[in-house]
Order: C-alpha cells, then structure tokens, then sequence
C-alpha cells in the first residue's frame, strides 16, 4: 500500500502521477488521495519583501490532505484482516 507525498514549485503533482503508474506496474496498490508541499523560491521573511534567493523554501503540506491520505491507508490495510485471519484458521 502506498501514499504520495509531493513537493516543489508545482506540489510535485506530475511526479506522483508517474509514480502511480510505476506502482501499478509493480502491483503496488496506492491511495488516490495524495498531499503536496510547495516550494518557493523566495524568501520566508515577512519583515522584508520578497525578493529571488538561490534556496528553495519549502512549506509545510496542510494537514487535512494528509490526514486524509493516512486514513485512507489505515482502511486499506485493515481490509484483507479478515481474509488473513481466515487462512491461516483454515492451514492450522
């Protein structure tokens, strides 16, 4: 099972698209929920106008989209329980 967490000036969206393609191929479940954190290359100080800098600052995802990719996870994982369970009552 896996979730997507992307970054950069766009969130990194592309990125994950391509990622989900990888998993599927690799018969990796994913989450179609997903979270993004954006990068700006500007500085973060709020004292003084924002001017171009060499270093990229990263902002901090919101905690709704990921809280909601981890619960997403959380009930996927949980699903197959009963059927792992079952088997192994049945091969003992």
């Amino acid at each position: 099972m896996a979730g997507f967490v992307g970054y950069g000036t766009g969130g990194g969206i592309r990125a994950v698209e391509q990622l989900r393609r990888i998993m599927g191929e690799l018969k990796i479940a994913d989450v179609p929920a997903q979270s993004h954190c954006r990068c700006s290359p500007t500085s973060p100080s709020r004292n003084r106008p924002t001017r171009p800098t060499r270093r990229l600052h990263l902002r901090p995802a919101p905690r709704r989209p990921l809280t909601r990719m981890l619960e997403e996870i959380v009930t996927w994982f949980a699903a197959p329980a009963p059927l792992r369970a079952e088997r192994q009552s049945a091969t003992a």
